[in-house]
């Protein structure tokens, strides 16, 4: 008997992670993809005639500082990230910041002056991608471009690469990544969209 079940389209999160993720993450990463896509065409989905140009026009925005902080202030990618935060695949991700530990193993503290008091200033806290976990390792294992297995090893180096920096270098390289196109768009995704969202709220 012949069946009309029509076969689910495999997303993003399942092609990179199929064999290296659990199937709750791969459906949480999904989740975060489709807020994060769905944004984006609200936004510039009358300016982009393609999927591809959407991820352009954001990067370009990004690389330039040009986009405005309620851009990462959206209830829908909010609602995403708190569900996302109580589940074990946020630590997959993510994990806090700390301040990069330089090879002279000096201790530099920033104090202010208040009256006789010295008063420490405090580290800022909030989260980054965690190089050294499943997220990052599955997605350096996967690609197979140059340059984006470049870009990678740069960024799993330090924590300190800014932002702005990322965006510039994944514009230059997002028309020529081939089937690694979806490698590229999870670290737009998770470490700059909502990356920025761990920062700014």
């Amino acid at each position: 008997m012949c069946s009309n079940k029509v076969e689910k389209k495999a997303s993003k999160s399942s092609i990179v992670f199929s064999e290296c993720l659990s199937e709750e993450t791969i459906n949480n990463l999904d989740d975060g993809v489709l807020v994060f896509e769905n944004h984006l065409k609200e936004v510039y989905g009358s300016r982009a005639k393609t999927n591809l140009e959407l991820y352009k026009l954001f990067l370009n925005d990004f690389s330039k500082m040009s986009l405005r902080r309620d851009f990462f202030q959206t209830k829908k990618a909010k609602k995403f990230l708190v569900d996302f935060k109580k589940s074990e695949s946020f630590k997959v991700l993510y994990k806090l910041y700390e301040e990069p530990k330089y090879e002279d193993d000096f201790d530099i503290v920033i104090t202010e002056r208040k009256g006789a008091e010295n008063i420490k200033k405090e580290v800022p806290v909030f989260y980054v991608l965690n190089e050294n976990e499943k997220f990052c390792s599955c997605l350096r294992m996967a690609i197979k471009n140059n340059d984006l297995k470049d870009y990678y090893a740069m960024t799993k180096l330090t924590d300190d690469i800014s932002p702005m920096l990322k965006s510039s270098a994944m514009l230059l390289m997002i028309d020529d990544l081939g089937e690694d196109i979806n490698s590229l768009k999870l670290s737009i995704f998770f470490d700059l969209y909502y990356g920025s969202f761990l920062m700014f709220n």
